[in-house]
């Protein structure tokens, strides 16, 4: 590659200048709940033209500030879930006001408890700690936002849940994408 030719050590390469990730964030940080699942499918869309320098990239944007759940939003396979997510993540404290403390406790310890498994499969790292937790907290949010609107708590934690692990298959101790 030019860097490597120019000598620069390959733990200091790039893919991205620092420019394009700056424009790339704030892109993202520019569109509104609605807009920010299309935002972030038009970024990880985007990424596909990368091939195998896709993860570099990926890095790169979280070096350069992506917040932790947009990339979470980017994970999630169906258009849907990634705008309820973005819209949950956006309207927080909305959420909260709307649903009593008490019952915020007891959602997050049920939203914890259906992802022993999904946050098994990835605690062999630091990285997959720190996935698992973002993953976790993305669960409850998509709860969160369903208990807000009336659906029972048991119900709530399987939907948030579903749409972070619904499509992978957790068996013995793996996830294995459906």
């Amino acid at each position: 590659s030019e860097q490597e030719r120019l000598g620069i050590p390959a733990r200091d390469q790039r893919i991205l200048r620092p420019g394009d990730v700056q424009a790339r964030l704030q892109t993202l940080a520019a569109a509104g709940p609605d807009e920010r699942a299309s935002a972030t499918r038009d970024l990880v869309a985007g990424l596909d033209v990368w091939g195998e320098y896709r993860g570099q990239v990926m890095a790169e944007l979280r070096a350069g500030g992506l917040d932790p759940m947009t990339q979470v939003i980017a994970t999630l396979p169906g258009a849907a879930d990634q705008t309820r997510l973005a819209r949950a993540s956006a309207n927080l404290s909305t959420l909260q006001d709307m649903v009593p403390e008490s019952q915020r406790t007891d959602l997050r310890e049920e939203v914890d408890e259906r992802m022993a498994d999904f946050t098994a499969s990835l605690g062999h790292t630091a990285s997959g700690h720190q996935s698992a937790a973002q993953a976790r907290e993305a669960a409850y949010l998509l709860a969160l936002e369903a208990r807000a609107t009336g659906v029972s708590e048991g119900r709530a934690a399987r939907e948030g849940v579903r749409a972070i692990t619904g499509h992978y298959d957790l068996s013995n101790g793996y996830r294995i994408p459906v």
